[in-house]
């Protein structure tokens, strides 16, 4: 054999071995692959075992520590199905549950039997909604720019009505007026009926607190601390006052006052009528959390002192709940329960003693029907919505 043919016959040994290294290789790469897509959906099957096993155990959780409130479970409804969707807006609307996701669907639910009644998209992902509200038979989906009007019993789009301004807040209804605060300091009244602008008023900074309904009139609070209350219809002013800071809650009236508890360090009583100054009670750090006004009483978490029930007409100090944080939701059976985002803390509504605190995690809101025995509901960021009902 001369030697060109051994090189020859060399070569062609060693191609041969590659190819079948290269083959080899090319069915274990595609053994690999089959296997991972054999693998794929036993493994989803296991992650959605444990994403279903740990809701049931913090659904129990929930119950258990519902019912030392002193609640019963009524039903458990589910306003949307998807993984990956989370509940961006939750509202009591006496005979109606509305539900806002963030894919921009509104779910109405039924408040007695938990179903869903009807689901609606209103816009893409992206467009930025800031809030719910109830005007009469429809129902009323407010973004920054647009306010979407549905029939409540249907879910169909009645109208669509451009917002004369960028709005920031949650629009408050007085009669046939939709009442925003803006990113401009405008606080804006508009005209249901039209469907356009009827009025606006500017403050100094801009609001990011929702308007509050107030005597006969409506009261703002900008984040350069302009407190105004007007005429919901024309927009005349009732009354201007000056505090030296803005709001990280909102404010809260009673039948004719308006309540501020702010940034600056204080918590303010004014007249609803006109705006005057009634009391201002100083503290030592800024206050944050939600108050909340009833039957003559303000209550306010204070930073370094805690949970104050403030005579809402003098601004005396009824008692004081010590290291008590967060929003006061309702008083069943004479115990004032306040919520902080986890914790519920029962506290007896005419001492101040703290009877006891239950620990709820993973929620994103709990809410009452009513400030006294009312139904408390319970929602999720996932979408889970639970009624519970006081016990006798």
């Amino acid at each position: 054999m001369n030697r060109n043919h051994r090189r020859c016959v060399v070569t062609f040994a060693l191609l041969g071995s590659a190819l079948a290294l290269c083959l080899s290789g090319c069915a274990g790469s595609s053994s690999s692959r089959e296997q991972s897509r054999a693998e794929t959906p036993r493994q989803k099957a296991l992650d959605r075992a444990v994403v279903e096993q740990s809701r049931s155990d913090a659904r129990k959780q929930e119950h258990d520590a519902v019912e030392r409130l002193g609640y019963r479970i009524a039903w458990r409804g589910f306003p949307f199905f998807g993984s990956d969707l989370k509940v961006r807006f939750a509202e009591l609307l006496g005979d109606s549950i509305a539900v806002l996701d963030d894919s921009n669907t509104v779910t109405v639910m039924d408040p007695v039997t938990g179903r869903n009644r009807w689901s609606t998209r209103l816009a893409g992902d992206l467009t930025r909604f800031v809030g719910i509200a109830r005007h009469e038979g429809t129902l009323l989906c407010a973004s920054d720019t647009t306010l979407y009007v549905l029939d409540i019993r249907t879910g169909t789009i009645k109208d669509k009505q451009r917002l004369a301004v960028v709005v920031n807040t949650a629009p408050v209804i007085i009669g046939h007026m939709a009442i925003f605060g803006c990113t401009s300091g405008e606080l804006l009244g508009h005209n249901l009926e039209t469907g356009y602008k009827q009025w606006g008023y500017l403050l100094n900074g801009s609001i990011t607190s929702e308007p509050v309904p107030a005597g006969v009139g409506v009261a703002a609070v900008s984040q350069g601390g302009d407190v105004l209350i007007v005429n919901p219809g024309t927009g005349a002013s009732y009354g201007r006052a000056l505090i030296f800071d803005g709001l990280s809650n909102n404010p809260v009236a009673g039948a004719d006052t308006l309540f501020v508890a702010s940034r600056d360090q204080s918590v303010y009583a004014f007249e609803a009528s006109t705006g005057r100054r009634i009391w201002r009670y100083r503290s030592q750090r800024p206050i944050t959390d939600q108050p909340a006004a009833h039957d003559g009483r303000l209550y306010v978490a204070i930073p370094g002192e805690g949970l104050v029930a403030f005579n809402g007409a003098t601004g005396d100090v009824i008692w004081t709940a010590p290291d008590v944080r967060g929003e006061p939701i309702g008083v069943h059976k004479g115990r004032l329960i306040v919520w902080n985002g986890a914790d519920a803390t029962v506290v007896d509504d005419q001492r101040g003693d703290v009877i006891e605190t239950v620990h709820i995690p993973g929620l994103k809101a709990l809410k009452m029907t009513s400030f006294v025995d009312g139904d408390l509901y319970a929602v999720t960021p996932d979408g889970a919505v639970a009624r519970y009902t006081p016990e006798n």
